[in-house]
């Protein structure tokens, strides 16, 4: 019986002390609510205050703020005159550390021209207003004639109707499909050289994925290269590209003529009928 005595007045304690913390507690907060309370009041008497004052002296305060302004912009001029016209430039896309040329045209594909028209005008944040007159600075030989005469008929009064003009005159023709173009399109010299060919005919579609040209690319390769890049199955167009240069340049090295390695009795070795069978074997793994 003591024992439980003894346990119920150690939880009545308990209980106890836990009431006075709580209380303590609710003091403390109500007397930081009074205290947040006072400062917001005094925050809005301020404001009160000032708010009397614009409307008792609205001519003053606007004067007052007048000469602020213009002793800020005094001090701004004494400060560094050149800081306005730096800040102009800026603004204007003409202070970077760049230098960019504007490239000229004399005629053949446009598309290239266009690109890099485009991308000088927004570097320089050219108005399109202006972008025509510029170009036309950098057009010689035919496409300076067919300027002369196109502005002279008014075919254009807008840098996109001067670019439509200047595809339709200097591009291909509207009949001229460049996915047909890069589905037929076949290696029939170097890797470099069919990868350029095949970007030119790329960048000419519009939303055409990734995935897609992978299987165009690798498509157009030679079979003696095309079927060991497949096998290690590249993830994207660079990563094919770079294996096909590989894989190039061992075709390359396996039909080099043997200059101190093959003997008179090695012609009848398997390795040289297999060379001359032209059953080349492959550094990538193919067999």
């Amino acid at each position: 019986m003591n024992h439980l005595r003894q346990q119920q007045e150690r939880q009545q304690k308990q209980i106890e002390d836990a009431i006075c913390l709580l209380l303590k507690q609710q003091e403390a907060a109500r007397l930081e609510r009074e205290t947040q309370d006072k400062k917001i009041q005094e925050v809005l008497q301020q404001i009160s205050k000032i708010s009397c004052h614009d409307s008792e002296d609205p001519g003053n305060r606007r004067q007052d703020n007048q000469d602020q302004h213009m002793r800020h912009r005094h001090e701004d001029m004494e400060d560094d005159a050149g800081d306005v016209n730096q800040r102009e430039l800026v603004n204007r896309g003409f202070a970077r550390g760049i230098k960019l040329d504007f490239p000229r045209f004399r005629g053949g594909n446009p598309s290239p021209w266009i690109y890099r028209a485009n991308q000088y005008f927004l570097y320089h944040q050219v108005p399109p207003g202006q972008r025509i007159f510029i170009a036309s600075f950098h057009m010689d030989d035919e496409a300076l004639v067919w300027f002369q005469d196109a502005s002279e008929a008014g075919t254009f009064l807008s840098w996109e109707d001067f670019i439509k003009a200047v595809q339709i005159h200097f591009g291909s023709t509207p009949y001229d499909d460049p996915m047909e173009s890069l589905t037929r399109l076949k290696q029939v010299s170097t890797v470099n050289d069919y990868k350029s060919e095949f970007e030119i005919l790329s960048n000419r579609i519009r939303g055409l994925s990734e995935k897609n040209k992978l299987s165009c690319f690798l498509s157009g390769l030679r079979d003696e290269i095309r079927l060991p890049v497949r096998m290690l199955n590249p993830l994207s167009l660079n990563d094919a590209f770079g294996l096909a240069k590989i894989q190039e340049q061992y075709v390359v090295s396996i039909r080099r003529p043997w200059r101190n390695s093959l003997t008179d009795s090695s012609k009848f070795s398997p390795e040289s009928n297999l060379l001359k069978s032209g059953q080349i074997p492959s550094l990538l793994g193919a067999p």
